[in-house]
This record gives C-alpha cells, structure tokens and sequence, in this order.
C-alpha cells in the first residue's frame, strides 16, 4: 500500500514513473513467488485498499512503464503486463467483493 499511496501522491512527478516501475516489479515478484508454490494472498494484499488504491494498480497495467523496464523489447513488455495481469485479475475480484 505505502508504494501505491506514493504512486498516488507523486504521480505528476518524475519519482512518478519510478514508483509506478516498482508497483511492476512488486507486482512481477509476487507472480513468481505464486508460480514457485508460495501463493499471493490477495485478501492481506487488499485488507487496506482503498478505491484510489485500486485504480492506482489499474493505470500501472496501462502504463507505458512496462516497455521501460524491458529496456524497449515489445515482446518482453507484453510478457511482463500478461504475467502482471494475472495477478492484478485475482486483486481485482477480491477487491471488488470486499
């Protein structure tokens, strides 16, 4: 929550884009750790969401951020939002019922 409560805060800035670049790297460590038999728990993950929270997440996955940490390699950026998104499915339907 605290990486996305800065995302928040600084999203006009140039630490903007940095944070937004760790909410993907966090997001991509989380989906590795689920793939290595440690699932995410996605009820702890959003026992302190909030709304802005949320959306937060969802401009991550449209954010052009993902072609940056795969150093311009389309292919690659695609590979990381599909393995994000997975992710950010199961977020998504926790959140929405909590």
């Amino acid at each position: 929550m605290l990486k996305l409560e800065a995302a928040i805060n600084r999203r006009d800035s140039e630490h903007g884009g940095k944070d937004v670049k760790d909410i993907i790297r966090l997001l991509l460590v989380a989906a590795q750790a689920e793939k290595t038999g440690n699932p995410f728990d996605t009820n702890e993950a959003c026992a302190f969401m909030r709304q802005a929270h949320f959306e937060m997440l969802v401009e991550v996955m449209k954010s052009p951020e993902f072609a940056g940490l795969a150093l311009g390699n389309a292919q690659l950026a695609a590979r990381l939002r599909t393995t994000c998104a997975g992710l950010m499915s199961k977020i998504e339907a926790v959140f929405a019922a909590s």
